[in-house]
């Protein structure tokens, strides 16, 4: 009879460790999960501040381009990729452009990305 309740309290221990373990492994991803999110806005970010530094004549049309500025904080992101596409906003509103800038990247195998859009204008108009 001892032995049998040493043999089930000790099963009991090792389930409720393993569940204590799994919670904790899932909590931690999800940390690095939004650390990578958050690199990526960073990013995003900055190369928006990057466009919006930019001279309008100088921010040509473009799709899925290379960024304009330097990406930082990739380092944290696996196997990730940027873009940048400009177009015009509309026909009807001249001197405007549509910016779009985007990151693409991989976490085990999922692919994740985020993207920014921002109205940029001419100025001079």
């Amino acid at each position: 009879m001892v032995v049998a309740d040493i043999l089930v309290a000790t099963a009991m221990v090792a389930v409720s460790l393993f569940g204590t373990f799994f919670a904790l492994e899932q909590g931690m991803e999800a940390a690095r999960a939004c650390h990578r999110r958050q690199a990526a806005l960073e990013a995003l970010q900055s190369e928006m501040e990057a466009v919006r530094a930019t001279p309008f004549e100088e921010l040509h049309l473009r799709t899925r381009a290379p960024f304009i500025g330097e990406p930082v904080g990739l380092d944290a992101l696996p196997r990730a990729s940027t873009w940048l596409t400009v177009e015009e906003y509309s026909r009807e509103a001249a001197g405007l452009r549509k910016v779009t800038a985007g990151i693409e990247w991989t976490t085990g195998s999922k692919p994740r990305s985020a993207s920014l859009v921002t109205i940029v204008g001419d100025i001079r108009r």
